[in-house]
């Protein structure tokens, strides 16, 4: 059991310090956002493959960006403090996961499988 306590605590670290970047730093999702809806995610016919995604992203995320450059830093951040002080677990876990998965159905792959394969463990 220990094993997974500090995964979720690595997690929250890195959770954390992803928010914490953006909050104090010049953050906007604009052009990521953009990138995406202009190049989506392709499956193997060359088609898109999330095309409700993209609908998502194109007609009301880009048309609220300024709620979602509030939300997604602060996001990073209460998910990360969840994980690490154990306050609301599986709500921190679940919003983790969903941003995640909304990272990588955006077409953003970096380390989001790692942590979405640790998340499953909350």
């Amino acid at each position: 059991m220990w094993i997974v306590t500090i995964l979720r605590i690595y997690l929250g670290f890195r959770w954390t310090i992803s928010g914490w970047t953006k909050i104090v730093g010049p953050f906007s999702a604009q052009d990521m956002l953009h990138g995406a809806v202009e190049n989506p995610v392709l499956d193997d016919t060359g088609s898109n493959a999330y095309p409700w995604y993209t609908e998502f992203l194109d007609r009301f995320v880009i048309s609220n960006i300024k709620l979602f450059d509030f939300i997604v830093p602060w996001g990073e951040l209460l998910v990360g403090l969840g994980l690490i002080f154990g306050t609301l677990t599986t709500a921190a876990a679940f919003f983790g996961l969903l941003m995640n998965f909304s990272y990588l159905l955006a077409g953003t792959v970096s380390i989001n499988p790692s942590f979405i394969l640790i998340q499953f463990l909350f």
